[in-house]
């Protein structure tokens, strides 16, 4: 099933289905396979609305602080998103302090920009 989902993802990817591909590079959890579509060049202003819905799909699940740290790391990771972009989709009972580092780096990010 696995490799199915892969060739579905190259095909999706082909067809110029990019939320597709992506979404179901999501499915499988690999994270790498999911940067390789989000970020493709020829997608320009799209690649922003990609993002978003990896966020949105990464952190959904989360309503404890689990293995959310590694997540936002990756997601801070996008040179299209901002720490603005994350903190809303946050579940509102996690504790910013258990995030601390890494929210000190989406700011100084986002500092570096401006």
């Amino acid at each position: 099933m696995r490799k199915l989902k892969e060739a579905s993802i190259s095909l999706l990817a082909v067809l110029n289905l990019h939320a597709d591909a992506v979404k179901i590079a999501l499915e499988l959890d690999e994270l790498e396979v999911v940067r390789k579509y989000a970020d493709l060049p020829d997608l320009g202003a799209q690649r922003r609305e990609l993002w978003l819905i990896v966020a949105q799909e990464l952190i959904k699940p989360y309503s404890e602080f689990t293995d959310l740290k590694d997540k936002l790391k990756f997601l801070l990771s996008s040179p299209c998103l901002q720490l603005d972009d994350i903190l809303p989709l946050l579940p509102k009972t996690l504790k910013i302090k258990d995030l601390k580092p890494i929210l000190i780096k989406g700011i100084r990010k986002r500092t570096a920009k401006l």
